[in-house]
């Protein structure tokens, strides 16, 4: 007989571990929407305050995600070194502190910057 392994999952429990794992991945792919969501509804006010030409505001809306891939590639490594719950939190804080800077910004490169930086924590919090 054939067992499917949906059905194998749904006959067993999750462990406390696997649901505080699972906790946890959940958090880290709620930031990641709450940025895409940030970026979304905020990029519109950045162009009109700062008067952004097109190619600044792609930047803008990409600056997260370039963070993001220059978090993953430097910061995997360093994970794998000294364990991915340190640097989770870690970057869970980064991540933090750059968002909130963001708002104190003073034009279009001091917010791709922190942007960026954001991206940065938020990449390795997705390790």
């Amino acid at each position: 007989m054939l067992v499917r392994i949906e059905e194998t999952l749904d006959l067993e429990r999750p462990s406390k571990e696997q649901l505080r794992i699972l906790w946890i991945a959940r958090v880290s792919w709620m930031f990641v929407a709450m940025e895409i969501i940030l970026a979304a509804f905020t990029l519109p006010y950045f162009i009109r305050i700062f008067s952004l030409s097109g190619v600044e505001a792609g930047f803008l809306a990409s600056a997260v995600l370039i963070g993001d891939i220059i978090g993953a590639v430097i910061f995997g490594r360093i994970s794998d070194q000294i364990g991915r719950r340190p640097v989770f939190q870690i970057s869970l804080l980064w991540y933090s502190i750059f968002t909130a800077l963001t708002s104190i910004a003073r034009g279009f490169w001091d917010i791709l910057i922190l942007r960026i930086l954001a991206g940065i924590g938020l990449g390795v919090c997705l390790l």
